[in-house]
């Protein structure tokens, strides 16, 4: 008995590979390399890559890696757009549309002169055909009007707003 109460006090003298460490004890390393030691709970409670309230870390946002809003030559006001996305958690996150609003060249606040969906087809590729002539937005103008492109995923994540000017073709 009295082996196995010095055994148990020599191994929580020496620190358990199996209880975590904590912020009050030594590192064993000196001087200026024990000032960057921490330990494994920071954060109140949460592990190093988990959030402040101690959950798992955030998961990322969906990324727009390519989009065009070209004007079909010989007609007024044909555009034919589309959208490339990706999502960290996986390409069937993606919702099942991703949104467009059409602004004049160099803004991006206030009322958009457009909104609409594009169709995405489930593999992170979005099209949509549109028809900018009952609001003026042209051909004759493409590079007038800018072209604000954004998907969700199923974790109500939002990409970045990835912007484009129009351009015929």
């Amino acid at each position: 008995m009295r082996k196995s109460w010095l055994f148990c006090v020599f191994w929580l003298g020496c620190g358990s590979p199996i209880l975590p460490a904590t912020k009050d004890l030594d590192s064993g390393m000196s001087g200026e390399d024990d000032a960057g030691w921490s330990s494994t709970t920071t954060n109140g409670g949460a592990t190093d890559d988990a959030g402040d309230d101690g959950g798992p870390a955030p998961l990322e946002n969906p990324t727009v890696s390519y989009v065009s809003a070209i004007c079909t030559e010989g007609t007024s006001a044909f555009w034919k757009l589309q959208m490339v996305a990706s999502d960290p958690q996986g390409i069937d996150t993606l919702s099942d549309d991703a949104s467009c609003d059409v602004y004049p060249v160099g803004t991006a606040e206030g009322d958009p002169t457009d909104s609409f969906s594009l169709e995405c087809d489930g593999a992170g590729s979005c099209r949509q055909n549109y028809d900018g002539e009952p609001l003026g937005v042209l051909c004759s103008a493409a590079s007038s009007w800018d072209f604000h492109f954004k998907i969700m995923d199923e974790d109500g994540y939002f990409s970045s707003v990835e912007v484009v000017t129009g351009v015929v073709d």
